[in-house]
């Protein structure tokens, strides 16, 4: 098509045309005429995202340029994700080949999921735990400030919450030639939004503090991500790597994410009030009609039958969150002497109506295509669309909570058909806290989750996070 015929097509109808380019042909199409380069700059301002996954580091450069022929703009960060397997003791080679294959001026985020979740060229969408593979994730957010944090377990302060965000924040400017002092405290009063964090397994504790620091400094913002696993967790900012047990990834400005988080249990009895007992056991009970019991009297006996992988829960409430909902503790045994159940994490004060509830197949499915269907709802009545999402999901689902594969991304697929999808399998999920019980409609609890996120590590979750766009006309 001539420069001539191009120019006679409508704006909306040319921009159409222009967003099936890649980065490359749009800069071509820019040297056609001045109408075609204002329809193709105006093109290369819209945020853009893909993924995809790879079976060997040695694919790493072909399956980033691939990447980014699909794109409309050069991406400005980059999330790695490898599975366990793929990096045994040598995790600077990974870097070395990232440098190689990754401009120094994309951030780039590399670490290590008990199992990868991605779109694969021969195999479609894939949540792969049995092989040695990795997934790239690359995107372009115009308008969006972006930063990272990090974090060695020997740095946090649990008395200081704000020494705790000042001090990871410091990192970056330390020894690098600014003044520490006052880039810090710029980044550190930046309005941060939106965060993803990663943290390895073993640094778990260290990363609650982290997530409660940061939730007492920036108060409302959206957080999601997961414990990792493997030897690797690094971030590369300024052409300069850092590895670190915790790596947070801050955005603000024209970002907007949705985050919820799904687990699906199924209620195996009433609401009992906990007439006796402190800490992390329970010793007795009254029912609705204020009947006492042992509490090893009212414990479900049919869990086996469910085929549970987690076993019984314990739903704990107080009494103003009851009808909102229970927080889920781990049943991890009874006390024979006392007729006690042991409760873990313990009951506070406060938590005194307990209820039973076991993670099932069938419960977990259901929820989170509930969710899903219903964050499309929600999407559409706002006027806008999803541009790419991330999966962070517990390693005790997948394979060993549902009867077949790819469960909960084709559920997604299904719901944002031809949207990127990646993820991985992780040791413990970072998200809106899960509420098993609840009375509330699916679209009441994603908005709840939204608007009034209560970030919280959990187990046996699953965690989506939805970044968003205007929907095109």
């Amino acid at each position: 098509m001539s420069s001539v015929s191009l120019c006679c097509l409508h704006e909306p109808l040319l921009a159409l045309v222009f967003s099936f380019l890649n980065c490359r042909e749009l800069e071509t199409a820019e040297l056609l005429n001045k109408h075609c380069r204002s329809i193709s700059k105006f093109v290369q301002s819209k945020p853009c995202w893909q993924a995809a996954i790879f079976d060997d580091l040695s694919d790493l450069k072909d399956t980033f340029d691939c990447l980014c022929q699909r794109l409309t703009h050069r991406p400005t960060f980059a999330l790695i994700m490898l599975s366990v397997d793929m990096i045994t003791t040598n995790s600077s080679e990974a870097m070395e080949l990232i440098n190689k294959c990754v401009p120094a001026d994309v951030v780039c985020v590399v670490g290590c999921g008990f199992g990868i979740i991605g779109p694969h060229k021969h195999h479609g969408l894939l949540e792969d735990v049995e092989h040695t593979c990795g997934v790239m994730t690359v995107m372009y957010l115009p308008d969006v400030r972006l930063d990272t944090m990090t974090h060695k377990p020997f740095d946090i302060d649990a008395l200081n919450p704000d020494r705790i965000v000042l001090s990871s924040l410091a990192q970056w400017t330390n020894g690098h030639g600014s003044n520490t002092t006052s880039e810090s405290l710029a980044l550190f009063d930046e309005d941060w939004s939106i965060f993803l964090v990663f943290v390895r397994q073993h640094a778990h504790h260290s990363g609650r503090m982290f997530l409660h620091a940061l939730s007492h400094r920036y108060p409302g913002a959206s957080m999601a991500g997961g414990l990792t696993g493997g030897p690797l967790l690094a971030v590369r900012q300024r052409g300069t790597w850092i590895q670190s047990d915790l790596v947070a990834v801050a955005f603000a400005g024209n970002v907007d994410v949705k985050f919820f988080s799904s687990r699906g249990c199924q209620s195996l009895s009433p609401a009992y009030q906990v007439e006796s007992g402190g800490g992390d056991t329970v010793d007795s009970v009254t029912d609705q009609t204020g009947m006492s019991h042992p509490v090893t009297h009212i414990i479900p006996a049919d869990v086996a039958s469910l085929e549970s992988p987690t076993g019984l829960y314990v739903g704990v409430a107080t009494s103003a969150e009851a009808e909102q909902g229970y927080s889920l503790r781990q049943a991890v045994g009874t006390r024979r002497r006392r007729g006690s159940l042991v409760v873990r994490p313990a009951l506070t004060a406060e938590e005194r109506y307990i209820k039973f509830f076991a993670l099932t197949s069938a419960a977990a499915s259901d929820q989170l295509q509930a969710r899903l269907q219903s964050s499309r709802g929600l999407l559409q009545q706002e006027h806008k669309e999803v541009l790419g999402a991330m999966l962070f999901t517990c390693s005790g689902r997948g394979m060993n909570l549902y009867p077949r594969p790819n469960v909960e991304s084709q559920l997604f697929e299904s719901s944002f058909p031809s949207v990127p999808l990646s993820g991985i399998f992780c040791a413990g999920e970072i998200g809106p806290a899960d509420r098993a019980g609840e009375h509330l409609q699916p679209s009441e609890v994603l908005l709840a989750q939204t608007r009034h996120p209560m970030t919280t590590m959990q187990p046996f979750s699953t965690i989506f996070c939805l970044f968003l766009a205007p929907a095109r006309n």
